[in-house]
Parts: C-alpha cells; sequence; structure tokens
C-alpha cells in the first residue's frame, strides 16, 4: 500500500467531510445536555489534527514537535477556508469563535499526541 492511501488519504477524505457538512444549509447542533457548537468545533479538529500529524509523521516529518507545529497550520488553514466557505452558505455564518474552537481542538490534538509519544517513549514503546 503506498504512503498516500494509507496516511493521506484519510486526511483529504475528512477535509471532505468537513466541506460537505459545512455545505448543509441552516445546520444546527442536536440540544443534547453539554453538547455545544464550540465543543463540536474542538472535537472535529481535534481529529483531523490527529490525521494530520499521523500523516506527517509517516510519510515526511522525522520528528514528533514539527509534526505536531506543521499539523497545526496545516488544520488552521483549513478551518480558515472552511469558515470563510460558511460565509456563503445561506443559513451559515462564518464566526470568529467557531475558528478560535477549532484551533482549539487542533492544539489539544498535538499536546495530546506528544504527550503520548513522550510517554510511549518512557515505555520503551514506539508510537
Amino acid at each position: 500500500m503506498s504512503n498516500f492511501w494509507r496516511f493521506w488519504f484519510p486526511v483529504l477524505l475528512y477535509i471532505t467531510l468537513i466541506f460537505t457538512v459545512s455545505s448543509f444549509q441552516n445546520l444546527r447542533v442536536p440540544n443534547f445536555p453539554g453538547l455545544s457548537d464550540k465543543l463540536v468545533h474542538g472535537c472535529e479538529y481535534g481529529i483531523l489534527g490527529y490525521l494530520v500529524v499521523r500523516a506527517l509523521r509517516g510519510t515526511t516529518v522525522a520528528s514528533s514537535v514539527p509534526a505536531a507545529l506543521i499539523a497545526i497550520l496545516i488544520g488552521l488553514g483549513v478551518a480558515l477556508a472552511d469558515e470563510l466557505y460558511q460565509a456563503y452558505v445561506p443559513g451559515r455564518q462564518s464566526d470568529p469563535l467557531d475558528f478560535a474552537a477549532d484551533a482549539t481542538g487542533l492544539a489539544v490534538s498535538a499536546l495530546l499526541f506528544l504527550l503520548l509519544r513522550a510517554t510511549r517513549r518512557k515505555g520503551g514503546r514506539r508510537l
């Protein structure tokens, strides 16, 4: 299996999913206790951050910290494009707080990746 299909295809598929969902007019988060729009954004972009860091580590960037930082930058680019795109979808709006939640999800994802990597290294296992 080529590296593209193993590492980058899931990233592209997930970004496609993000923009597909962003295309839905008048989309609202279901009314569940404790579930907010910002939490959904954070989780959505946390997953993207994980996928990008995984792809970078598997194909181009050998070190964890640069991979995590590059993943955040790529994710921020996607988040910005997504928010700008939503400004043109009827019934949707571009919200700077959504972008902030996206950025938080990316940062948390990268931090968790680095913490897990450090924990596994101390235990003698590779991540």
